[in-house]
């Protein structure tokens, strides 16, 4: 796998708001941080890492269109209306067609980074709760959070999820079944660890 970091930062950083890029940053350091504790493979996190967020900002319009042209499997007619959901659809169809990446774990990394789904790799959790866990964030329990996902992964992302879970009761919305599948499918990995 060779991809030249320096020049994918340059094609972000020209897609993206410098807030935007502040944070995909941040995000690629924790990964590097996870992966090595975790034994993952370092160059799969910062790359996927710093493509997660390459569709952000793109236009609603336009990233509705490609989500009902490519993954109506995944996503209802409610989702089509979250761009928080539709941007890591988009990311990944962005970077497999444009960047011409085909690494399905980088780009199942981009696509499951804010979800989550069943059967995640290494570096697929790794960019999942190193975006919610970077070193900018500030949010009720983040430190409790980055302090677990250091000591334990899967049990740090359980965590992270439950807590998303019950802020998004708390607005009256649900958690979307990949991040249920998400859940049990690590539920399921801890009961046959012990």
């Amino acid at each position: 796998m060779i991809y030249n970091f320096e020049d994918l930062k340059e094609i972000v950083k020209s897609k993206v708001s410098i807030k935007r890029f502040n944070h995909i940053m941040a995000v690629v350091d924790m990964s590097i941080k996870l992966a090595k504790i975790y034994n993952a493979d370092i160059e799969k996190c910062k790359i996927a890492a710093l493509l997660h967020d390459i569709c952000k900002e793109m236009n609603k319009e336009e990233m509705k269109k490609i989500c009902k042209n490519n993954f109506s499997e995944d996503l209802t007619d409610e989702d089509l209306e979250n761009d928080e959901i539709l941007h890591p659809f988009v990311g990944a169809y962005w970077v497999e067609k444009n960047l011409k990446i085909e690494d399905i774990e980088i780009l199942n990394a981009i696509k499951n980074h804010t979800l989550g789904n069943k059967n995640m790799t290494l570096v697929e959790k790794i960019v999942y709760i190193a975006d919610a866990v970077e070193i900018t964030r500030n949010y009720p329990g983040v430190e409790e959070i980055r302090n677990l996902v250091f000591k334990d992964l899967n049990e740090g992302i359980l965590f992270e999820a439950g807590k998303k879970e019950k802020y998004l009761e708390s607005i009256g919305k649900k958690s979307h079944k990949n991040s249920y599948a998400m859940q049990k499918s690590i539920r399921e990995e801890i009961k046959k660890k012990n």
